[in-house]
């Protein structure tokens, strides 16, 4: 019963996801979390199922832009996992991207980036130096760290997200590409200006391959078309 549930919440957080940030529609957004939080509260469901909830909605709320909205939810969800599962359960961290993310929309950087840091020695701990996700915490970093006009110090996060997807997944990968760009960006910052480009050249690079790597549309379809005889 629990695993049926638990399929309906995730199910339906993920239409609040799809509906809300990626088409916009806000009514149909609002239906699919009535309905997420409608089997949270399922009698004898797990607690845990609500914490997923008040994160999806806070995703939501982040992609609207209240900010405010988002961050309370995501603390509640935060505190929720950390209280029924231990403060160190890999949910309890995961989400804490999330709030770092609206921390730097709040125009709290400072924070943001300490909770980042926090998170990455953690990743470390659990998945080793060389692990993708490890990365992605490295870009954040170095992301939020340039915002705040500390270059230096992004620029070494970023280097360290570049080669660990390198490493782990190859020259053609979506995310190299924007870690490449944010370097470019901070080298520039640093009046670098070979670096930069080189990195912004490297950005391009990655784009382009996958660009025309990726099979268009008209092309799947000529693939599934049989050949003529």
């Amino acid at each position: 019963r629990q695993m049926c549930i638990r399929d309906r919440v995730q199910a339906a957080s993920l239409l609040v996801s799809i509906e809300g940030n990626e088409r916009r529609n806000a009514e149909q957004a609002s239906a699919w979390l009535k309905r997420a939080r409608e089997a949270a509260e399922t009698p004898g469901a797990d607690p845990t199922f609500g914490a997923l909830v008040d994160k999806s909605e806070g995703n939501y709320a982040y992609g609207l832009g209240e900010y405010a909205r988002a961050l309370r939810l995501i603390e509640r969800s935060i505190a929720t996992r950390t209280r029924l599962q231990g403060a160190e359960h890999p949910m309890a961290w995961s989400i804490r991207n999330n709030r770092a993310a609206v921390l730097r929309a709040l125009g709290r950087g400072d924070e943001a980036s300490a909770e980042i840091q926090q998170l990455l020695e953690h990743q470390i701990q659990t998945y080793g130096t060389m692990n993708a996700t490890v990365a992605r915490s490295y870009n954040n970093l170095g992301s939020g760290l340039a915002e705040l006009g500390r270059y230096e110090e992004s620029v070494e996060a970023l280097v360290r997200a570049v080669e660990i997807w390198s490493a782990t997944k190859g020259p053609q990968y979506a995310d190299l590409g924007m870690a490449f760009t944010n370097l470019g960006r901070a080298y520039a910052q640093l009046t670098q200006y070979d670096r930069a480009l080189e990195n912004l050249q490297a950005a391009i690079d990655v784009w382009t391959c996958l660009l025309y790597t990726s099979p268009s549309q008209r092309d799947r379809q000529k693939s599934r078309m049989p050949s003529s005889a």
